[in-house]
């Protein structure tokens, strides 16, 4: 299981205020916030992991959008696959 950080961890793991942080999610420079509760939101530090190695690679923005988009699918498909396994 995945290590899910909360929105002050995540300002702290890219050391940006979080005016930023939600500005590169609605961009699409950050993978979306997965809801755990009513008033509570959390992002996989793996996928945090490798959009800052991304970062670090020099990948442009739109390299790393496209990274984005591949880690939500990963997303789904990871869904997808547990709800089989119940089935």
């Amino acid at each position: 299981m995945d290590v899910l950080l909360r929105p002050a961890q995540v300002n702290a793991f890219f050391n940006q205020g979080k005016t930023k942080t939600y500005e590169e999610v609605k961009a699409q420079l950050l993978p979306p916030w997965i809801k755990s509760g009513p008033r509570m939101v959390c992002m996989p530090q793996s996928e945090l992991e490798l959009v800052m190695a991304a970062r670090i690679a020099g990948q442009t923005e739109q390299e790393i959008k496209v990274l984005v988009g591949k880690l939500v699918a990963r997303r789904q498909e990871k869904f997808a696959s547990l709800l089989a396994a119940v089935q």
